[in-house]
């Protein structure tokens, strides 16, 4: 037994009696306390992410049964995760097991350091791999083993209830996605880039299309196509440059910011990575922009709530801003949506 916590082995019963902790199906969970954030440079809160599908996974480095699932955690993560799901792996263990074992396995989803095993003993946790799904409404609709089948099958029945929001809590403009779709009739070969292009894993469609062209034995028609994904790439990555700029001329540093941040992870371990970061750095140290960075998140919020259409609540978040923040730009912004709200009140 390590950290208080059992770990089933796979062998010893069915999938349905592995996961122990508080029954909650139907109730809304507690709220995480989490220590640190890894694989993110937000702090997220259950409050915040109401509207999509949240995947809570309690797990550990040590746990045999917990290791053997995450893989599968990633792939619905990647499959979904454009469609409104957001994992979170909890894990109450130091952040220099957990960092070194997710970068090794490449792990993208989110990785949350429990705060002093707080909310493993708010979920009353007694065994590892446990699982929650939580609804758009904000409430459990599943729980259970990590590996069992009815994982994905919840996540497909709740994407319909899955708030779309123009103008969503990442900041960043709809059409200024990283995925990138590629014509299909493509060699077999460079089928995989595609399909990766298609998740937003841009590095990795590019150096699929770079190995190609390196490759003195490839055929013509690979080179070709491996040619055609590498120019569509980087024209991709010229375009969402282009709109962190047109983002910033526009006064809107939080979205260029959160866009730049997509473009970090999409492009990892390449120059745009690099280029990405480096513009990340810049807004960051510049003093005159620390206020509009905080203005713009709240800013984002209260159009998430506006989406949602609980108008009080984004009232109030705007409020925020012109009382806390008056001399940025996006308390301009938050006036003329007050003066928009309040007519629809009168109307």
């Amino acid at each position: 037994m390590k950290s208080g916590l059992i770990c089933i082995l796979v062998i010893l019963m069915p999938i349905t009696a592995f996961a122990v902790g508080k029954q909650l199906v139907g109730q809304k969970p507690p709220e995480l306390q989490v220590k640190e954030w890894l694989n993110t440079e937000k702090n997220h809160t259950l409050a915040d992410l109401q509207g999509k599908i949240v995947l809570i996974d309690f797990w550990a480095t040590w746990c045999g049964p917990c290791v053997r699932v995450m893989p599968h955690i990633q792939k619905l993560w990647e499959e979904y995760k454009e469609k409104g799901l957001v994992v979170i792996a909890l894990t109450a263990e130091d952040k220099k097991k957990v960092e070194p074992f997710i970068k090794q396995r490449k792990f993208s989803f989110l990785v949350a350091l429990d705060d002093s095993r707080k909310t493993n003993k708010a979920y009353g946790i007694r065994s590892i791999p446990t699982t929650y799904i939580i609804a758009p409404d904000g409430k459990v609709a599943w729980q259970g083993h990590a590996g069992s089948k009815d994982i994905e099958k919840t996540i497909t029945t709740l994407l319909p209830k899955v708030q779309k929001d123009k103008d969503t809590a990442e900041g960043a403009d709809e059409k200024a996605t990283t995925e990138l779709k590629l014509k299909e009739d493509i060699v077999d070969r460079l089928k995989s880039a595609v399909k990766r292009a298609a998740r937003g894993e841009l590095s990795s469609a590019l150096r699929l299309a770079e190995r190609v062209l390196a490759d003195e034995q490839a055929k013509d028609d690979e080179k070709e196509d491996a040619e055609y994904i590498k120019e569509e790439v980087e024209k991709l990555a010229d375009k969402l440059f282009k709109q962190v700029d047109k983002l910033l001329k526009e006064k809107k540093p939080y979205e260029a910011r959160q866009l730049l941040f997509k473009l970090r992870g999409a492009f990892s371990g390449t120059d745009y990575s690099t280029k990405a970061q480096d513009k990340m750095d810049e807004i960051d140290k510049d003093d005159n922009l620390k206020d509009e960075l905080t203005a713009g998140e709240i800013y984002v919020k209260g159009l998430k709530y506006v989406s949602e259409e609980k108008n009080s609540t984004a009232i109030k978040m705007f409020k925020r801003i012109v009382d806390k923040y008056p001399e940025t730009e996006y308390a301009k912004r938050a006036k003329e949506k007050l003066k928009s709200l309040e007519e629809e009140k009168d109307q």
